[in-house]
């Protein structure tokens, strides 16, 4: 009787483990007007290649680590005390259009008022009445992105009213093209403003170009995770932005793979509880290599044993 349960229960266990289905990312296209893209590949040093081809090189400062994602590719975790990315400067020179886009992971300690990413004339915009900034600033119950030429007075603010994800990775990406600003998460368009009156170009001469710290002195600096970072001179599509996102789900679908786990398999007599969401926010979905003996949904047919 011993072996016969031992043996019933290799077989179940043995059919879960082919179970586990994700459908495959498909991998971004929108490549055209790429200016600026990080893909935080290399692992050691203080330099950020630009993988663009166009040399725009960032640079690591404070306490910074090179980390690498589930599935192998590159990303840096900020501190939030003192680390940041300095980009070079007068990146939005002449773009009457454009897009920023980032695979971000928002350290649950992190504190807010922080900026994911900011194109700045100044680190002190308090002081500087006519400080301009482009940048994407997570605060308490709230989320935006903001143009501005005369600080804080007169933000153009592409908003969400709710608070942003902490703990696990989103994509998040913003476009402009005229006085259209439009913010996705996820592939999700979650915020628009059909009257931003400035344009990238009109936020140069830009010398306070970061990822990770803030344009003001009192602002906290980002803690969390950065991969994909890209600049466009143009608007990417709705339809750009989906397969640019799907392209960075190809981590959160192995993260999350490598997080799965399943209850005691030996004490299985009925029906096997199987995960559908992940911890990271994908859909888990099941296929059985035989109906007969366990069904899509984790119910269990015991085989008999003479």
């Amino acid at each position: 009787m011993i072996k016969m349960r031992i043996l019933s229960c290799l077989l179940i266990t043995s059919i879960v483990a082919g179970l586990f289905s994700f459908i495959p990312a498909n991998k971004a296209n929108a490549d055209a007007g790429l200016m600026l893209w990080y893909r935080f590949n290399e692992g050691t040093g203080t330099k950020v290649a630009d993988s663009s081809g166009n040399g725009r090189d960032g640079i690591l400062n404070g306490n910074c680590s090179w980390i690498t994602t589930q599935n192998g590719s590159g990303a840096v975790a900020l501190d939030g005390s003192s680390g940041y990315i300095k980009m070079p400067n007068g990146l939005l020179s002449g773009l009457t259009e454009t897009t920023v886009s980032a695979r971000v992971f928002v350290d649950p300690s992190n504190v807010n008022p922080s900026w994911v990413f900011n194109f700045g004339t100044t680190t002190d915009s308090k002081s500087d009445v006519n400080a301009h900034y482009f940048g994407f600033l997570l605060e308490s119950g709230a989320y935006r992105v903001m143009l501005a030429k005369a600080h804080w007075t007169d933000e153009q603010n592409t908003k969400v009213n709710s608070t942003f994800s902490t703990g696990v990775w989103k994509y998040i990406t913003y476009t402009q093209k005229e006085t259209l600003g439009t913010l996705y998460v996820d592939g999700v368009k979650v915020a628009e403003n059909t009257n931003v009156v400035y344009t990238p170009k009109d936020i140069e001469s830009t010398v306070a170009n970061f990822i990770g710290r803030a344009p003001y002195t009192a602002d906290n600096y980002f803690k969390g995770k950065v991969a994909d970072f890209r600049l466009y001179n143009r608007a990417l599509s709705a339809t750009e932005v989906v397969e640019l996102s799907n392209g960075g789900a190809a981590d959160i679908v192995a993260m999350d793979k490598a997080a799965l786990t399943l209850e005691d398999l030996s004490q299985v007599t009925s029906k096997i509880n199987l995960p559908t969401a992940g911890v990271n926010g994908s859909t888990i979905t099941w296929v059985s290599s035989d109906t007969s003996l366990v069904s899509s949904t984790g119910y269990v047919t015991r085989p008999k044993y003479p």
